[in-house]
């Protein structure tokens, strides 16, 4: 899965109405840290500042994952899917 479809499947796990609170809090929260211009290491620091951004993005997808149920992700998955073959059968 690439990375654009990672984000794609946050976004639709934080939109979904039977996505546990404590999940779309953290991402609502992950969001806000990687948008706000204050961080634990500065972005000006070549590198090093862009590091914990990048940390907390993987530890955010990760966390979501393991708190979103199976059945949730499979759900919106298969939906994704879905939509996807309609979108490829349609004549242009």
């Amino acid at each position: 899965m690439g990375f654009l479809a990672k984000v794609r499947l946050l976004w639709h796990i934080f939109l979904h109405k039977d996505a546990p609170w404590s999940v779309k809090l953290l991402l609502l929260a992950g969001f806000f840290y990687l948008i706000f211009p204050l961080d634990v290491i500065p972005d000006h620091i070549v590198l090093a500042g862009w590091v914990d951004d990048v940390a907390l993005a993987i530890l955010m997808y990760i966390l979501a994952l393991k708190y979103t149920p199976e059945k949730l992700i499979s759900k919106i998955l298969d939906h994704k899917k879905h939509r996807d073959e309609q979108q490829k059968d349609r004549p242009q």
